[in-house]
């Protein structure tokens, strides 16, 4: 069956159907739509085949985005099953599901996704295949941590927090080795802790009478030591 080239639309629920270049997978697309969070791995130039590829050949992945102008793929450990609040609309962005991708040739022994996490699927002939670490573990255990996602073999973090929160501790930098592990070898103390919200002090700013000369009073009667 010669089915290069083609996109075929039909109606399945709200998401259409991509028959893929150079197999009879199916794979299902939700278009201007993107996942939040919960990411794994991102590789520019690509198309959206090899995007879901990328994301079938790590167990880990259950989702991505592929970003329609700039032909970013982006995997994520998560889908709209188990987070269905983290699909959020985008222009210029398609979701799709990794569950939906009905495999029927062309990944050799890779179809079944036989390797662990962390690790990538690479298909060689004969049906078999090979494991090799592409990721490293989440490395660090603090609320409210931002940007330790992402982490790719080769990949360097910085430990930072969330908007509105600061770092109390050691900005620790760390690299993804190719072993699996994190550079870093001493036990962080750190946390994240919320940015106190300022409080704005209001002012009386009454004309002065004959018994005072004085201006701009707060109406906050406690003391100022």
């Amino acid at each position: 069956m010669s089915l290069i080239g083609l996109f075929i639309v039909i109606i399945n629920g709200a998401l259409p159907v991509l028959l893929s270049e150079s197999t009879c997978n199916y794979l299902n697309i939700q278009p201007k739509a993107r996942f939040y969070g919960f990411g794994l791995y991102y590789k520019p130039k690509q198309t959206i085949t090899m995007c879901a590829r990328e994301c079938f050949l790590r167990l880990e992945c259950l989702s991505i985005t592929f970003n329609t102008t700039t032909k970013q793929c982006r995997t994520h450990t998560s889908d709209h099953i188990n987070h269905p609040w983290n699909v959020l609309p985008s222009n210029d962005s398609s979701y799709a599901g990794i569950h939906s991708w009905t495999l029927t040739r062309g990944l050799e022994g890779c179809s079944t996704r036989p390797c662990p996490k962390q690790t990538r699927c690479i298909p060689i002939k004969n049906n078999n295949y090979t494991c090799i670490i592409s990721e490293c573990d989440f490395g660090v255990n603090i609320d409210y941590l931002t940007g330790w996602n992402w982490r790719p073999v080769g990949r360097t973090k910085t430990l930072k927090c969330r908007s509105n929160y600061y770092l109390n501790g050691t900005a620790i930098t760390s690299t993804c080795l190719a072993n699996g592990t994190w550079s870093y070898t001493d036990e962080i103390i750190a946390e994240c802790l919320r940015i106190p919200e300022t409080t704005t002090v209001e002012y009386n700013t009454t004309l002065p009478t004959n018994d005072s000369s004085t201006t701009d009073v707060p109406l906050n009667t406690s003391t100022v030591p």
